[in-house]
């Protein structure tokens, strides 16, 4: 039951569109090159394996699905507390599995695109969830890297002044995991760095953690990012 509605919830928080963007994305194309290839006809299925051509490309120039009705079912999903019930699962590490938490994770970092609901993410308690699980070395890669993922986009915009030194503390740690996660994209490690630099921004309680984390020798080879 649990996974089923972090299946349902992670699905509902995102277009189409970009559900078929990030399934190219791990295969290295963009949707545009993909368009272009399946117009010439060198790949005979779609991402999802059904078949090619002219027919799916208009197929998904129709989608009746929008970036402002996804946007709509975050607002509402996050007002009904959504992010809270995805702090409880988060947080069930008992009798919730993992594959379930990570799918809790990806819904958390697709509803917090929109900026509006990072601030009922944090108050939902949805980022001390995710920070806890992503500083914990005895969770699996994915779980922990998806967790990181939502503090790093959360901590964004959000002002790390209105958080108590306890939860800035705990999310360092969880950022410089992300920031030191080699199968990362150039967003994630971004968004993870710029978190960092707000984050770095209060005081001495976070400037000694990040020491004490070796913080300088995880980021350091970032300054070489493309």
């Amino acid at each position: 039951a649990a996974y089923g509605a972090a299946y349902c919830l992670s699905c509902v928080v995102v277009t189409n569109k970009e559900l078929r963007d990030e399934a190219l994305e791990d295969k290295g194309l963009t949707g545009e090159q993909y368009d272009k290839i399946q117009q010439l006809g060198n790949l005979p299925g779609d991402a999802d394996g059904q078949s090619g051509g002219k027919e799916n490309v208009s197929s998904r120039e129709t989608d009746p699905d929008t970036l402002d009705l996804c946007k709509r079912r975050i607002l509402k999903i996050a007002e009904i507390g959504g992010f809270r019930f995805l702090a409880r699962l988060l947080s069930s590490s008992t009798v919730v599995s993992e594959p379930t938490r990570e799918l809790c994770a990806m819904a958390v970092c697709r509803m917090c695109i929109q900026l509006s609901v990072r601030g009922l993410a944090v108050q939902q308690g949805v980022l001390k969830a995710c920070s806890e699980i992503a500083s914990n070395p005895k969770l699996q890669r994915a779980l922990r890297k998806s967790a990181a993922h939502a503090v790093a986009k959360i901590l964004v915009t959000t002002d790390p002044n209105l958080l108590s030194e306890h939860l800035r503390v705990g999310c360092v740690s969880a950022l410089l995991h992300l920031c030191g996660e080699s199968g990362c994209n150039n967003l994630q490690h971004f968004e993870a760095c710029l978190s960092l630099t707000n984050l770095m921004s209060c005081g001495y309680a976070e400037h000694e953690n990040f020491f004490l984390l070796k913080g300088i020798h995880t980021i350091h080879f970032l300054m070489f990012s493309d």
